[in-house]
């Protein structure tokens, strides 16, 4: 979805997965660590392991890792002002560095001093500098797509950061998505188990908590789309339109076109998956798919 919306003038998309919001010592994470969970060292901690992703997201593993666009990423940063970027959204962080050490401290053995922030106040200074960094990729752009694989998992946080976001659950067979592991495995470096009973638990996992986040939530004040990638896959036209209608932009045909030079592999489980790894699915995945209109049963 990211690069089919990112085809509009209206929406600023980065070249990859941004990662530096919901992933581990991430955005949500700094923002406990600088208000409610703050303490001299908990905060120290929770900046180091930032200001480290941020130096992370240019490196050489990320830049050759596979299947990810992240050449293109890495390049987007070299050319875009990132450097500055990232010296001002530094600064925010901490008052002052000195020397200092804990049991537990990173090996620089230096201390960042921060001070202890209300909790909207930090996650909005925060949120604009997320803002700016889009804004160097489009100026002009009335929203901007950040598609995290974890942001499903975190949309409560998210919307408490953003909370005009809009969020576009993207849904799709899970017998599909759990063959789908199967091929990354082979294609690209190991951010999923050898063991398909593993990437299966991972699957109904990511739906329970989907679902502890979302099941109290009323019908009226619901603030995300629901789009299942078969639906996209059979008329992209429609289902745009209603993306577009949810977003408050305006439709193109170059997002449809974007859609069908694609290959959404839909029912790819009637090839990649055993008689076992597909009763398996079968067995585990059963109720998150019937959420969503799949019957794991009909082959």
């Amino acid at each position: 979805m990211r690069r089919v919306l990112g085809t509009s003038p209206q929406v600023a998309a980065m070249p990859g997965e941004l990662r530096i919001i919901v992933d581990p010592g991430g955005l949500l994470d700094l923002a406990d660590a600088l208000s409610w969970k703050w303490g001299v060292w908990v905060a120290d901690t929770a900046v180091y392991q930032f200001i480290t992703m941020l130096g992370h997201v240019q490196s050489d593993d990320l830049v050759h890792y596979p299947g990810h666009d992240m050449d293109l990423w890495c390049g987007f940063l070299e050319r875009s002002g990132y450097a500055n970027w990232r010296r001002a959204t530094e600064s925010l962080l901490y008052t002052a560095e000195g020397a200092g050490c804990w049991a537990g401290s990173h090996p620089r053995k230096r201390l960042y001093e921060t001070e202890p922030h209300e909790v909207e106040v930090i996650l909005n200074a925060l949120a604009e500098r997320i803002y700016s960094l889009y804004n160097l990729r489009n100026p002009h752009a009335a929203i901007f797509v950040e598609d995290s694989p974890d942001n499903m998992t975190q949309i409560l946080r998210l919307n408490e950061m953003f909370p005009d976001m809009f969020f576009i659950h993207m849904v799709r067979d899970p017998r599909d998505i759990a063959a789908s592991y199967k091929g990354h495995r082979t294609r690209t470096r190991a951010w999923v188990s050898t063991d398909f009973r593993e990437n299966v638990a991972r699957i109904r996992n990511q739906h329970r908590v989907w679902n502890q986040q979302t099941m109290t939530i009323p019908e009226e004040e619901k603030f995300w789309l629901t789009v299942r990638v078969e639906d996209l896959a059979a008329d992209p036209i429609d289902t745009l339109l209603g993306v577009c209608s949810y977003l408050g932009i305006d439709y193109s045909s170059a997002m449809a076109d974007v859609v069908r030079s694609g290959e959404a592999h839909v029912g790819r489980f009637r090839e990649d998956l055993t008689p076992d790894e597909l009763a398996l699915v079968q067995k585990e995945l059963d109720v998150p798919g019937a959420t969503y209109g799949y019957n794991v049963w009909e082959v």
